[in-house]
C-alpha cells in the first residue's frame, strides 16, 4: 500500500491528525508523526469487493429484460404465423362541378367529401361490417386457424366484441379526409385471403357510397316528390269525376250535344222563314177561287205549323232533359255548367301534374349531379412475401421497454440502501 508524505514547514501550522469519513471500517491510523514530522494518512476508499447487491442487479436483469427477449425472439421467429397484407386504396367523388369547394387560409376542401370520407372510416372499423364479411367470408374460423400461435391468432370462442377488436388489429385504415383518400391494409395468414377480404371491403364500402348517395337524392327529391305525388292524385281526381258524370248522364259532351240541337234549332228556323215566305207569295199572287192555290196555301201552312211544333219541341229539350238514369229532368244548362266546372279542374290538374313532373324531374337531376361515388385508384394487392409480425421492430421496442422498467428498479434498489 503506498503511503502519502506530507511534510512540516516551520511557518505552517501544526498538523492533527483527522478522522476520515468510514474509518470504522480501516485499521487504526498511525497518528504520531515520522522522525522528519510527516504524517502518513490511509486511503479513503477499499477496493470493490462482490457484494449482494450486485447479484441482485444481475438477476434482475437477466430475469426483467434477458429472458422475456430470448423467448420473445424465439416465439416470433419459430412459432408465430407469418402474417399477408393486402393493401388498397380509393377515394369518394363527386360529379358535381358547378359548387366550387370552400376555402379556409388557402386550402380547399369539399366538407361533404369529407364527411362520406369519415363515415366510410367509421364503416370499415365497424360491427355490422365484420357481421356482413364473417357470413361471406368466415373470417372467424381463418384467423383461428394457426393453433400454435396463440398471441397472434383469434380465439373461436370470442364474442363479436372480441373479433371486432381483433378486425381492428388486422385492419389498418389511413384516412386524409380533406382529399377524401383512404388507404386500408388487411392482414390475414393468407395471402389469397387476405386479398378476398379486402376485395369485401370495397364492395361494402361502394355499397355504403351508393347507399348514402341513394338517401341523399331522396333528401333533395323529397318536397319535389311529395308535390308530384299530390298532382297525381288531384288528376286522377278531376278524371274520375269526370268519368262518372258522363257515366251517370250517359252524354259524352253535353256542349256537342247542345250544339247539335242549336243547329237543328236553326235549320228548322231557316225552314220555317221559307215557308213563310212561301206562304205569303201564295197570298199576293194567286186567286182566292183557285183550287190548286188553295190546295198549296194549305200544304204551306201545314208545314209551317209542323215546322213551328218541331222548334218547340227542340227548344223544350234545351230547357230539361228527361229519362236520366236517375229518373230525374234536369235542365241542359245546368248539364253544360257542371260540365265545364269538371272540364277546367280536369285542366288545371293536368297543368299542375305537368309543371310538378317537370320539378321532379330538375331536382332529380340536380340531385344525380351531386351524387358520390367511390372512385378505386389501387386494387387489392396480393402479396407474395410475409411482412407481418415484424420480429425485429417488435424485439427492439420490447427490449427498450423492458430496459427501461429494469432501470428505474435499479435506481429505486440503490435509492432505498442509500436511505438506510
Amino acid at each position: 500500500m503506498q503511503h502519502r508524505k506530507i511534510t512540516a514547514s516551520a511557518t505552517a501550522p501544526k498538523l492533527q491528525p483527522v478522522e476520515l469519513a468510514g474509518a470504522a471500517d480501516l485499521a487504526d491510523a498511525d497518528e504520531m508523526p515520522a522522525a522528519n514530522g510527516a504524517y502518513t494518512v490511509r486511503p479513503a476508499a477499499q477496493r470493490a469487493r462482490f457484494r449482494w447487491r450486485h447479484a441482485v442487479i444481475i438477476f434482475t436483469f437477466l430475469a426483467m429484460v434477458v429472458a422475456p427477449v430470448v423467448w420473445l425472439g424465439q416465439y416470433l421467429f419459430t412459432i408465430a404465423a407469418p402474417q399477408y397484407a393486402s393493401s388498397m386504396a380509393f377515394n369518394v367523388r363527386s360529379d358535381e362541378a358547378a359548387a366550387p369547394a370552400a376555402s379556409v387560409l388557402g386550402f380547399q376542401f369539399d366538407s361533404a367529401t369529407e364527411t362520406d370520407a369519415e363515415i366510410l372510416n367509421a364503416f370499415i372499423a365497424s360491427q355490422p361490417l365484420v357481421e356482413t364479411i364473417d357470413a361471406a367470408l368466415d373470417i372467424r374460423t381463418h384467423y383461428a386457424r394457426p393453433l400454435e400461435d396463440w398471441v397472434f391468432r383469434f380465439h373461436p370462442s370470442g364474442s363479436i366484441e372480441d373479433l371486432l377488436t381483433y378486425w381492428n388489429r388486422m385492419v389498418a385504415v389511413s384516412l386524409k379526409a380533406d382529399k377524401g383518400l383512404i388507404e386500408v391494409e388487411v392482414r390475414a395468414f393468407d395471402p389469397d385471403e387476405a386479398r378476398e377480404i379486402a376485395r369485401a371491403i370495397l364492395m361494402e364500402s361502394e355499397r355504403m357510397i351508393n347507399r348514402l348517395s341513394q338517401e341523399a337524392e331522396e333528401d333533395a327529391t323529397r318536397f319535389a316528390r311529395a308535390e308530384l305525388e299530390r298532382a297525381e292524385d288531384r288528376l286522377r281526381a278531376a278524371r274520375q269525376a269526370l268519368t262518372m258524370y258522363r257515366s251517370e248522364n250517359q252524354i259524352i259532351d253535353p256542349e256537342a250535344v247542345v250544339a247539335a240541337q242549336m243547329g237543328l234549332l236553326t235549320s228548322l228556323q231557316r225552314q220555317l222563314a221559307d215557308a213563310l215566305v212561301e206562304y205569303d207569295l201564295l197570298g199576293d199572287v194567286a186567286a182566292s177561287s183557285d183550287p190548286r192555290l188553295q190546295l198549296a196555301e194549305r200544304q204551306t201552312q201545314s208545314r209551317i205549323e209542323v215546322i213551328e211544333n218541331r222548334i218547340s219541341e227542340e227548344k223544350a229539350k234545351l230547357a230539361s232533359v228527361s229519362e236520366t238514369p236517375a229518373g230525374n229532368a234536369r235542365p241542359v244548362t245546368e248539364l253544360v255548367g257542371r260540365f265545364e266546372e269538371l272540364r277546367v279542374d280536369l285542366q288545371f290538374a293536368e297543368r299542375s301534374y305537368l309543371a310538378a313532373r317537370t320539378a321532379f324531374d330538375a331536382a332529380l337531376e340536380k340531385a344525380r349531379r351531386n351524387s358520390r361515388y367511390l372512385a378505386t385508384y389501387k386494387p387489392p394487392t396480393l402479396a407474395q412475401t410475409a411482412q407481418y409480425p415484424q420480429a425485429f421492430t417488435i424485439l427492439g421496442i420490447v427490449a427498450l421497454f423492458l430496459f427501461l422498467i429494469w432501470s428505474v428498479f435499479a435506481l429505486v434498489l440503490y435509492s432505498i440502501r442509500d436511505r438506510r
